[in-house]
């Protein structure tokens, strides 16, 4: 644990959080609020306290072409490419201690393995937006972390 924060710091750790300036849909959904906290420590305990992995899982959940590859899925409705980008993002989620993402995704899974459409369809859209709101300050703040000079 000691090695993972000399190359990322609880400072630099931020929570997904509305700025108030969604609209009244957005709110309505509760899949959009994301309010996703960043829990480093039980991600490690998981991984057994390597830093390398913890840093491995960050970077795969930084690169966009998850997302891409499941909006791509989901739009020409290829459900088992979904529902195996599903089961990395997941993955990538509760590497990383982004544990209401992982659940998020598990939701859809289920959704998929029971044929409820109607969950997917309702809930794609604003999964897709957490995820990549996720991903987009995880990489800010290391970004910023990293360009501090730390």
């Amino acid at each position: 644990e000691k090695c993972l924060f000399s190359h990322i710091s609880r400072d630099m750790v931020k929570f997904v959080e509305s700025d108030g300036s969604d609209t009244a849909e957005e709110n309505a959904d509760s899949s959009a609020d994301v309010g996703t906290e960043l829990d480093i420590e039980k991600a490690l305990s998981q991984l057994d306290g390597d830093a390398d992995a913890y840093m491995n899982a960050v970077y795969d959940l930084c690169d966009n072409n998850r997302c891409n590859d499941l909006e791509l899925d989901y739009n020409f409705k290829d459900m088992k490419s979904y529902c195996v980008n599903l089961k990395k993002a997941m993955e990538e989620a509760e590497k990383t201690g982004l544990y209401e993402l992982a659940e998020a995704a598990e939701k859809l899974i289920s959704a998929l393995d029971s044929n409820d459409t109607g969950y997917i369809s309702a809930n794609h859209s604003s999964f897709i937006k957490m995820y990549r709101k996720a991903a987009e300050n995880i990489e800010n703040a290391v970004q910023e972390h990293f360009s501090d000079g730390r």
